[in-house]
C-alpha cells in the first residue's frame, strides 16, 4: 500500500508540474505570438514614405496593453510597438519622438537615444507609455533616419495622429473587480481538474475506494458545471454593463430643421467606445417602414464614438418636406439606423423613427428599437 501511495504522489506532482509548464507556454503564445491585448493597430508606411529610393519601411504599429484587452483606463501600462526596416546597403542611425496630445494640449513627449540599424535588416522597437487621464488622446510618432557616418538626415516618418480613448477610474475599478472574479473562477476550475486527476489515480490503484471516488467525481462534475455557469453569467453581465448604446442625444435641442437639411444629434450613452460606427437615414412625407430603412444603401463612412460623446448628422430635405416639418398636418417623417461593433466584433444596432413639426409645439417625437 505504501508503494501505491508513493506512485500516487509522484503522479500528482507530475500533473501539477505539467499544468504549470503548459500554462507558461500558453501565456507565451497568447502574449508574444497572437494579437491578444492589442488595443489599436495603426496603418503601415505604404506607399513607402521615402519614395525616391524606397530605403525604409515602418510596419506593425500597434498599441498593446499589459493589463487588459479592448479598452484603456488611466495609468494602465501600455506599449507602442513598431517594426522598422532598413533597406539600404549600409547602416542607418535612427531616433524617435512620441508626442501625446489631449484636448489640443501637448504633454511631455517620449524621446529615444540614437540607435544603429544594420543594412538589410529590421528591428522591433517598444515604447512604454502611460495615459494619466480619461478622455480622447492623439498620439503622434516622429521617426528620423540619419547617415551613420556624417549625420546627414535621410528621411522622416511622421504619419497622421493616432486617436485612442481612455475610460474613467470608476470603470477601471469595476473592470479590475471583474477580472479578479474571472481569475478566481479559472483557479477554482484548475484546482478541480487537479483534484479529478488525484481521484482518478486513487481509483486506479485502490479498488476499495472506487465507490467513494465515483461519488466524489459526480460532486466535482456538478461543481465544475456550476463554476462554468457562473463564469458565463459574469461575462454576460459585464458585457451588458460596459457595452456602448447609441440613441438621440439628451440635449435641449435634439434637432435643427433648415430649408436644405434636418440635423439630428445622437449620443453614445454607454461606457465603452462604439467602433466602426455607420449611420444612415432619410426623410419622407409619410410614415417610414423598417423594410424601407433596411433596404436603404449602407454608408461607406465608419467612425468611432467615444463614451458619452455627441455627434450630429444631416439628412437632406426637399422644399415640400421642409414646409411639412414647419407646421404641416402630418409633420415631417424621419428614420435613422445606427450600427456599430464592440468587444471583439460584437455587433449592436439602434433604429429611431419619428416626426418633426416645428410650429405645433410638438417638436421631435420618436420611438426607438435596439438590437443585440
Amino acid at each position: 500500500m505504501d508503494n501505491l501511495k508513493k506512485i500516487s504522489l509522484i503522479i500528482g506532482i507530475s500533473t501539477i508540474v505539467l499544468s504549470l509548464g503548459g500554462a507558461f507556454y500558453y501565456t507565451y503564445l497568447i502574449y508574444e505570438i497572437t494579437d491578444f491585448r492589442v488595443i489599436e493597430k495603426f496603418p503601415d508606411s505604404d506607399p513607402r514614405f521615402h519614395t525616391d529610393y524606397n530605403e525604409y519601411r515602418v510596419e506593425e504599429r500597434k498599441l498593446v496593453s499589459t493589463v487588459r484587452g479592448d479598452v484603456i483606463f488611466p495609468d494602465d501600462e501600455l506599449y507602442y510597438k513598431l517594426k522598422v526596416y532598413n533597406l539600404k546597403d549600409h547602416p542607418s542611425k535612427i531616433t524617435y519622438e512620441l508626442e501625446k496630445f489631449k484636448g489640443g494640449k501637448r504633454e511631455e513627449p517620449i524621446k529615444s537615444d540614437y540607435w544603429i540599424l544594420k543594412p538589410k535588416t529590421d528591428e522591433t522597437r517598444t515604447i512604454k507609455i502611460f495615459l494619466k487621464e480619461e478622455g480622447s488622446y492623439d498620439l503622434k510618432l516622429n521617426l528620423l533616419f540619419y547617415n551613420d557616418t556624417d549625420g546627414t538626415k535621410y528621411a522622416q516618418f511622421a504619419p497622421p495622429s493616432d486617436k485612442v480613448n481612455v475610460l474613467s477610474h470608476t470603470d477601471k475599478l469595476q473592470a479590475d473587480a471583474n477580472e479578479q472574479n474571472y481569475y478566481g473562477v479559472f483557479l477554482a476550475a484548475g484546482i478541480g481538474l487537479l483534484t479529478a486527476g488525484a481521484l482518478f489515480t486513487s481509483v486506479y490503484f485502490s479498488h476499495r475506494e472506487v465507490k467513494n471516488a465515483e461519488k466524489q467525481n459526480i460532486l466535482l462534475s456538478n461543481q465544475i458545471k456550476l463554476l462554468q455557469k457562473q463564469n458565463r453569467d459574469l461575462k454576460e453581465q459585464t458585457s451588458i454593463q460596459n457595452r456602448p448604446w447609441i440613441s438621440i442625444a439628451d440635449v435641449e435641442r435634439k434637432h435643427d430643421l433648415s430649408p436644405r437639411h434636418l440635423k439630428v444629434f445622437v449620443k453614445n450613452y454607454g461606457d465603452t467606445p462604439a467602433r466602426d460606427t455607420t449611420v444612415v437615414g432619410f426623410t419622407k412625407l409619410d410614415e417610414i417602414t423598417l423594410d424601407e430603412l433596411d433596404n436603404y444603401p449602407p454608408s461607406p463612412y465608419k467612425f468611432s464614438l467615444a463614451p458619452k460623446e455627441t455627434m450630429s448628422f444631416r439628412l437632406p430635405v426637399s422644399n415640400e418636406e421642409y414646409k411639412e416639418g414647419h407646421g404641416g398636418s402630418n409633420g415631417l417623417f424621419f428614420a435613422l439606423k445606427m450600427e456599430y461593433t464592440y468587444e471583439k466584433n460584437k455587433h449592436g444596432k439602434s433604429i429611431v423613427t419619428g416626426t418633426i413639426n416645428e410650429l405645433t409645439g410638438r417638436g421631435m417625437e420618436y420611438t426607438e428599437k435596439k438590437f443585440e
